[in-house]
């Protein structure tokens, strides 16, 4: 069985995902999506440089580097097409199948070739001291330029709380089903990125970071026996969340789903359409868009004794900030110090 799926402008031949429920394993296409001409390309510009000056030993250098990415994504259904068997009919998912009868049928209607832009500059300096034969300090400091990434404008969506009207809500059933009112806006609220004065990685509130480090090695007795060692950085990472939108945010009005009820298989055509629902709408809490920070520290001491006997004792942890997460605007109290917003319920039934 193949299906027609509709991949930027032409028509191909893929199989379709076929599920069933009772425990069997879904065949048809391997994975959700086909992603031809995937493309990374990373410009590094890279400096390093070290002067050896009495009892200072000095480091600094930085990086340059501009990144693209080239891949293509696409949120909701497959492109190939999803046909879901539940027994519906027969009471049987398998002897559905058989008969042809699908229980539901999911597309969407395109797939996007995202052109993900980032660049990551980086300047440091170091200091390694000696102020004597039993004691070394280390102290540096990182500068980053590191805003978030951003692809082609217009793609990237995003829900605005401040930007929801009331007036233009439908009604929304307890079961998420949509009602529409003669005000009812499908893009009420929406931002897209590079347009209207939204920047182009949708916030540029957070792209500038620095990342400090200081270190010490001391021998209390000179002797090369003993010695105590510590260290505290700042540094940061950028998670798979934060390497594009913080959720898939390609969706409406790039990508369109449809969704079919009560179709036969293979040819979906004439199935009923599934009714309105409320579909999740993901935003980003712009202002506090940034890279996690990771602070890490330790401290150890080690002791030598006759007989080449030799003791340490340490001691390392880390305590990580600005994490991603997801939260429900729609839930009360789902999360300390995140208020729930009424304005998104005022419509809802």
């Amino acid at each position: 069985t193949q299906n027609l799926a509709y991949t930027g402008g032409y028509l191909q031949n893929y199989l379709p995902t076929v599920t069933f429920s009772g425990g069997w394993s879904s065949m048809g296409t391997g994975s959700a999506y086909i992603l031809p001409r995937f493309a990374e390309l990373e410009l590094i510009l890279t400096d390093n440089w070290s002067w050896q000056r009495g009892r200072h030993f000095l480091q600094a250098g930085g990086n340059i580097l501009w990144g693209t990415h080239r891949e293509y994504s696409n949120s909701g259904p497959s492109t190939t097409g999803t046909f879901s068997f539940t027994g519906a009919t027969t009471g049987n998912s398998v002897a559905d199948f058989d008969l042809g009868y699908a229980a539901t049928f999911a597309q969407s209607s395109t797939q996007v070739r995202k052109n993900i832009h980032y660049p990551l500059d980086t300047l440091y300096v170091q200091d390694q001291w000696h102020p004597s034969s039993r004691l070394t300090v280390t102290g540096g400091l990182r500068f980053f330029y590191m805003p978030e990434p951003h692809e082609q404008p217009g793609y990237e969506v995003s829900f605005e709380p401040s930007l929801f009207n009331p007036m233009n809500a439908p009604i929304v059933s307890t079961k998420g089903l949509i009602t529409p009112t003669p005000t009812y806006d499908p893009a009420n609220g929406l931002i897209y990125n590079g347009k209207n004065g939204i920047p182009s990685n949708l916030s540029d509130a957070h792209k500038y970071y620095f990342s400090p480090v200081v270190g010490f090695a001391f021998d209390p007795r000179g002797d090369g026996k003993t010695s105590f060692r510590g260290g505290y950085s700042i540094n940061y990472t950028k998670s798979a969340a934060n390497s594009d939108c913080a959720v898939s945010c390609i969706t409406a009005p790039v990508i369109q789903n449809v969704s079919l009820v009560n179709v036969n298989f293979p040819d979906p055509i004439g199935g009923a359409a599934a009714p309105v629902s409320a579909s999740v709408i993901y935003g980003e809490d712009r202002p506090n868009m940034r890279a996690a920070m990771v602070q890490t520290f330790s401290a150890s001491v080690q002791h030598q004794f006759p007989g080449n006997w030799v003791i340490s004792i340490a001691g390392a942890g880390d305590r990580d900030t600005h994490l991603p997460q997801m939260l429900n605007l729609n839930q009360r109290g789902s999360a300390q110090c995140y208020d729930f917003n009424p304005l998104i319920n005022t419509h809802n039934h």
